[in-house]
């Protein structure tokens, strides 16, 4: 190999990790900036969004606001995601006190009638699963340049976000959650 071809593979390697550090700090840099704008707004709430039994988003999450409550939007198209439930009960839900945390699972999917006939029926959990068929959810607050990790909330007793992000991804960030829902359990008592 020649030296001009070996320093054209030194330098194309150079760019490469370069080009990767940058969409790295880019990322992070928006993920950033997403979790400071959602700190400072508050969920929109949409009629629209309702269980398959027709339980609305707004009634149960309204009525609800006497404890905290963690809402997490689902791609229900993404197996692997509707999967993560079993999760979120194994790891979270059994963990915590049911009459001081409201869990609200909000699933978009492209085909209802196949989520609601075939997926649905597998889902075990106890806790309502609120169907946004028409991605209302996304749309009314905004969030369609949202990373799906960020799409997962904790509302305090005046249903403010608290903390974003999914605390199944990240061992710090479920540390977090339970020590934030715990200290504001408190602070009601």
């Amino acid at each position: 190999m020649t030296i001009n071809k070996c320093i054209t593979i030194f330098i194309s390697i150079i760019i490469i990790s370069s080009c990767t550090y940058l969409e790295e700090k880019k990322y992070e840099k928006n993920i950033k900036r997403d979790v400071a704008r959602l700190y400072e707004s508050e969920l929109v709430i949409s009629e629209s969004i309702s269980t398959i039994d027709s339980v609305s988003l707004p009634e149960v999450f309204y009525s609800n606001l006497h404890r905290v409550q963690i809402i997490s939007w689902l791609n229900g198209n993404c197996q692997a995601c509707i999967n993560n439930l079993k999760r979120w009960e194994e790891e979270l839900i059994r963990g915590l006190n049911p009459s001081q945390v409201n869990f609200i699972f909000i699933i978009y999917m492209d085909d209802y009638e196949y989520f609601k006939n075939v997926i649905y029926p597998d889902i075990s959990l106890d806790i309502p699963i609120f169907i946004d068929a028409n991605n209302d959810f996304i749309n009314a607050n905004g969030f369609y340049d949202l990373d799906n990790f960020l799409l997962t909330f904790l509302i305090d007793f005046d249903g403010k976000i608290k903390l974003v992000g999914n605390p199944l991804m990240n061992k710090e960030l479920q540390t977090l959650y339970f020590q934030e829902i715990n200290k504001l359990i408190q602070s009601e008592q």
